[in-house]
């Protein structure tokens, strides 16, 4: 079980207290687990029902704004210009670099674009100060009411006619309002439950309460000789009520989830979910419970949770980044204590190893599909269409703009059920050979398709296959991004140990990600080789929920040399030692910008 402290605990005072559901236990396969797929399908419909009914009272509300506001109307077809011309002319320089191989944008085609923005940033000035008119305009605000008013009756209709428990039926009400469209279902969510005096853990661990019981124990542990014994929890999880006549049943889920540490004393809990996630093929359950500090304890004035190891002086400089060293391994982070300790933080040659592997089991599992989708579009394209059924040319239509396996495997899972003449002709156009290799009754069994197999044949061992790639590849990831996770956590709580305060760069790591456009001259492809792989906002948010953190201005921390306190030069990002034009000497770039970031904030 992970102990982790929320972005907003400074805000609100609370904690997330995660347990992962025993998936091989009986009750939990046989018994709750069909009752949880029931409600979420439940809450997928009414999502979808409340997600239609607040995309067409936007609509509303556009419509009766641009009535009532027609200069509006003007700037958004302004603004729709300009970026359609933008769009013309980023085509053009991109099938001029694709032919050449290289960034061809000319000064010409540069200027156009800047002059297009600077217009566009004029135009986005009216509209926000026309927004801000509409938005005081009290006549308006009236409007809205009016016009949104049978869209709430609609929702409040569909929220009684629903039947589902309301602490759930919350939560998928707020994420429908900010839906932009509805999604598919996929058996993932939540399942809420909402104490609004809280309850309190000592009640929960004793007798429970009508919503939430948990009760631990003890077992022996069978996967783990050095840890014998192993902490458990009995848990039953409201979800519903049933009306049947004149009286309400309540309907429980009854698992056991892992109980590795307790919940702390003189805490509440106000919301209890179980959470369903998606892992490859399988879906993984957990128990979130949400704590915050008890009513006496908040009533002198004692609200947060607080690291009973945490420093309470000292300042330490954190320079983040990513850069490949000599033993493979990638350096995330570099720091500098106002102690004069220092060090960094290194993500090791078998990280980088598996994440090698993981990036083969995808280009593997897109190779073969990349042969079977060739040799199917061959097939079709030389079958006699008068004898395919209906199903499969409606939904085969568009198969040679496919890049996605799900797709594939979709389709495959509905020709294995719907057999037609002629569906078992060999594929000829199919290069190579498949194979799955399943255990059967402890035995080994090996199942190949090639060139002579149906297409029945090739589709059963494929979608086998494919299944078994994607869910190694899924669990992988997984695992690889908890090492990462356990590893930023551990630096985090080691630096709270020594420091109170911590030091970063004030940088919008998202705007990294995004790739070079197209009239760019540099190409920053080698740069993001390694940033999703780092993910050094995900460090630099667990060291914000570990400690105090202060963000400064990054302008030239990197350049200035921080003994001679001069410009150094302008040094390559992916060179790690530079030599100062100055006084000629050698320093190692990331840690000379973890001391300017630490003077910087003295």
């Amino acid at each position: 079980m992970a102990f982790r402290e929320k972005s907003e605990d400074e805000k609100y005072g609370t904690i997330v207290w995660k347990m992962q559901v025993v998936h091989n236990d009986y009750s939990w396969r046989k018994e709750a687990w069909p009752a949880v797929v029931a409600e979420l399908r439940k809450c997928h419909a009414h999502f979808h029902k409340v997600t239609g009914i607040n995309l067409r009272r936007i609509a509303a509300v556009a419509a009766a704004r641009l009535e009532a506001f027609p200069a509006l109307k003007s700037l958004d077809e302004k603004i729709k210009a300009g970026k359609d011309n933008i769009g013309l002319i980023r085509t053009t320089i991109s099938l001029g670099n694709s032919k050449a191989r290289r960034r061809t944008a000319t000064p010409e085609q540069k200027a156009a674009i800047e002059a297009i923005r600077h217009s566009l940033a004029i135009v986005y000035g009216e509209k926000k100060a026309l927004l801000e008119q509409i938005k005081n305009d009290a006549a308006w605000s009236a409007k809205i009411k009016i016009v949104s008013e049978p869209f709430f009756d609609e929702a409040k209709a569909a929220n009684a006619a629903s039947g589902i428990y309301w602490g759930t039926l919350g939560r998928v009400n707020q994420a429908a309002m900010t839906a932009k469209h509805p999604q598919r279902f996929d058996a993932t969510g939540h399942l809420s439950i909402q104490f609004q005096g809280g309850l309190r853990s000592e009640l929960l661990l004793g007798r429970g309460s009508p919503q939430l019981s948990l009760a631990p124990f003890t077992r022996r542990n069978i996967c783990d000789p050095g840890n014998p014994k192993q902490t458990m929890a009995n848990v039953r999880f409201l979800i519903r009520r049933d009306k049947i006549g004149d009286e309400t049943v309540p309907v429980y889920l009854s698992f056991q989830c892992h109980y590795d540490r307790p919940i702390p004393d003189d805490t509440e809990i106000i919301w209890a979910q179980v959470v369903i996630k998606k892992v490859g093929w399988q879906r993984h359950a957990y128990l979130h419970l949400s704590l915050r500090k008890s009513a006496e304890l908040r009533a002198a004035n004692d609200r947060f949770f607080t690291k009973p190891d945490a420093a309470t002086t000292g300042r330490v400089a954190v320079e983040l980044g990513w850069r490949v060293m000599e033993d493979r391994g990638i350096r995330v982070a570099v720091w500098k204590g106002d102690d004069g300790q220092g060090g960094d933080l290194r993500l090791p040659a078998d990280f980088i190893k598996t994440k090698t592997h993981l990036e083969s089991l995808v280009s593997i599992r897109k190779e073969i599909f990349n042969r079977v989708h060739k040799a199917l579009v061959a097939w079709l394209k030389l079958a006699d269409k008068s004898r395919l059924p209906e199903w499969l040319k409606k939904d085969a239509e568009f198969i040679h703009a496919w890049k996605a396996p799900r797709r594939l495997a979709i389709l495959a899972g509905n020709w294995l059920k719907e057999r037609f003449d002629g569906d078992d002709r060999p594929m000829s156009a199919m290069e190579g050979s498949i194979h799955y290799s399943p255990h059967v009754n402890g035995k080994k069994v090996i199942e190949r398709a090639d060139a002579t197999s149906g297409a029945r044949i090739l589709f059963s061992v494929w979608n086998r296959q494919n299944r078994h790639l994607y869910q190694w590849e899924s669990d992988r990831r997984v695992k690889l991004i908890d090492h990462r996770s356990h590893l930023y956590q551990t630096f985090a709580a080691m630096l709270r140990r020594k420091y109170k305060t911590a030091v970063v760069e004030d940088i919008d790591w998202g705007k990294l990600a995004l790739g070079p456009k197209p009239e760019d001259a540099e190409n920053k492809d080698a740069i993001a080789m390694y940033r999703a792989t780092a993910a050094v906002a995900t460090l630099r948010g667990d060291l914000e929920k570990s400690m105090v953190v202060v963000r400064v201005d990054p302008k030239n921390t990197t350049k200035r040399h921080s003994k001679c306190r001069r410009m150094s030069g302008q040094a390559k990002p992916e060179k790690l030692i530079h030599v100062c034009q100055h006084d000629g000497e050698s320093f190692d770039q990331d840690e000379s910008a973890a001391e300017n970031l630490l003077e910087i904030s003295a």
